[in-house]
This record gives structure tokens, sequence and C-alpha cells, in this order.
């Protein structure tokens, strides 16, 4: 199934999903709080992946918890201490994510090896693409998930925490970066247009401004400027937000771009 078919099936199964920045494992969008509590209706889909964006479940939905396996060595070392299971695995880029239902709800875990992706969070899942060019992989069907009592039935080492950490950023990835820079995404995005970054013409129809990509011979306007500050070329395939532009034009890395804007 394509990425929109994918959504919807998640929808018919109560789970929401986001779209998130092709190539990255970023949310296309300002904020992704909202969808926390609230389905996506079957247009705000379809207008979200009517262009090419990656697909990522919302952990949490119905206690819908995700083991994240980081390396094939501690997916393999897992299998040989359990049964196998029978629910929804997907291949990812490294590892092995296994998707379950719990009867109690599952807080988001990091271990040395495995992670647990629950309330709050969320994952990439096919057919999203990694940023490496890995295509995630499913084995079996989502609607087939398993459901068990407690993450500790299936990962003895999984120690939630005391209490569950309250996302209030306007972007996670704002919160990765905060801390290494000092410096805050939404900030940047809510200070610089468009028009600091590129040469744009013209006028944008229905907030969208159609302007030649910088990134290869363009001839016909081939860039799509959006209003949340991310942008695709149908042209090239390329697909990055404002900072991601900059860094590509400035040959920066994303924090260096991040510098220079603040």
């Amino acid at each position: 199934m394509n990425v929109l078919d994918t959504a919807l099936l998640w929808r018919e199964l109560g789970i929401a999903t986001i779209p998130i920045l092709a190539g990255s494992k970023r949310p296309a969008l300002d904020t992704w709080e909202r969808w926390q509590h609230e389905l996506p209706s079957e247009a705000k889909l379809r207008a979200w992946f009517a262009v090419g964006y990656n697909l990522a479940v919302i952990t949490g939905w119905r206690n819908l918890a995700v083991v994240d396996f980081d390396s094939s060595e501690a997916w393999e070392c897992w299998q040989t201490e359990h049964d196998p299971m029978d629910t929804f695995l997907v291949q990812t880029a490294r590892g092995w994510h296994v998707y379950v239902y719990t009867e109690e709800e599952a807080s988001t875990w990091r271990g040395d090896s495995v992670d647990v992706k629950g309330k709050s969070s969320y994952v990439l899942t096919p057919p999203s693409i990694h940023p490496s060019g890995w295509q995630y992989r499913g084995f079996g069907s989502p609607e087939l998930i398993a459901k068990i009592a407690s993450i500790k039935d299936i990962l003895p080492a999984y120690e939630p925490p005391a209490y569950a950490p309250v996302m209030r950023s306007t972007d996670p990835y704002d919160m990765a970066m905060r801390q290494e820079c000092g410096i805050s995404v939404v900030a940047i995005k809510a200070t610089w247009n468009w028009e600091d970054v590129l040469s744009v013409n013209g006028t944008a129809r229905r907030g969208v401004m159609m302007v030649n990509c910088p990134f290869h011979n363009d001839k016909h306007a081939s860039m799509a400027l959006y209003p949340d500050k991310h942008a695709h070329c149908f042209g090239c395939n390329w697909h990055g937000d404002i900072l991601d532009t900059f860094a590509r034009l400035h040959n920066l890395t994303v924090q260096e771009a991040m510098r220079k804007m603040a």
C-alpha cells in the first residue's frame, strides 16, 4: 500500500498518524501534540499525504506500544530467549520494531539496545523511507497486532519512569536540538521567511508559492514553498524545511545553519 492508504488503514484501527519530512525523522507539522489526543480526519490525511511525506504512527493510542530493537544483534539475542510473537513486525534500517497493545499504558523508555515507544511518542512505519535510503518493511498486518498485559511480559528489563513526561514543545526536533546548541527551531521558523532564503517571485496560490528549485537546473518553477516553512521539489524530489534549505544552499550542517540563522 502507498502512504495515504496506510494512513487511512491506521485511522480505521483508531490510531493517529502524522506526516514526516522525506529523508528525515522530523514531523512535517509545526506541532503534533494535538494528534496525541485527536484522530485526524480522512480529509486531513488526504491533504497531508498528497505530497511525498513519510508516515509515523503515534504510540499510546489504544495503548499501542512499539518495542524498538536498535540492532539485528539485539533482535536476535531477544529471539533466542523468547517464543516467536504473532504480531505486526517492522524491519528498520538497523533492527526491528515489535508492535503490541498493552493492558497497562506503556511509557516511553530507553534501554541499552532496546527502546520502548509508548505514550507521547511516535515511530516511522512502512512504507516510509529512512534517511539512509532504507524502506521500512512490514511483516504481518497492523490489523493483527498482539495484545499483552504489560511490556514486562516480553521485556523484563523494562522499567517505566515514575511519571509520564508531558510533551509541551511545538516541535519534537526543537526539543532535541535546543539542549545541543541552545537555539529554538520554532523561533527561527517564526522569524525567517522564504524571501530571506530564496529568490521568490510571483504570488502564492492557496498559500503555496512555486519557485525555481536551486538544487537542479530548473526552468519550470518546480519547487513548492508551503506556509509551514517546508518545501518540496517536484522536479528533483528534494524535500526539507527552511532550515534544511538554508543549510544546503550554504553547505552547512543543520546545526551550523541554526546558529547562523539565530
